[in-house]
């Protein structure tokens, strides 16, 4: 799964001010690329746990994280195999 987050901060006025330490709000977008196969198996759970949008984009998220953390830290293996020699 490829997922993409992007953080903003975005102000909002207040009485005409537009001062930054009235209100303010940090949205989150995220792109997340899943096959339809994965989409329906997602959707299936939710219904079956009863979980909300927030809970499942916070669990894709975790799982982006650490599928990347692994893949930076694991030591580089060849893909090929080895070709023996014909005497």
């Amino acid at each position: 799964m490829g997922n993409c987050i992007r953080h903003q901060s975005s102000t909002s006025e207040v009485d005409g001010s537009s001062s930054p330490t009235n209100h303010k709000t940090t949205t989150t977008e995220v792109k997340i690329k899943i096959t339809k196969k994965q989409l329906e198996e997602l959707l299936v759970k939710m219904d079956m746990k009863e979980l909300r949008v927030e809970q499942v984009l916070d669990h894709l998220m975790e799982i982006a994280h650490n599928s990347e953390y692994n893949s930076l830290h694991q030591p580089w293996k060849p893909a090929l195999q080895s070709i023996p020699e014909v005497n």
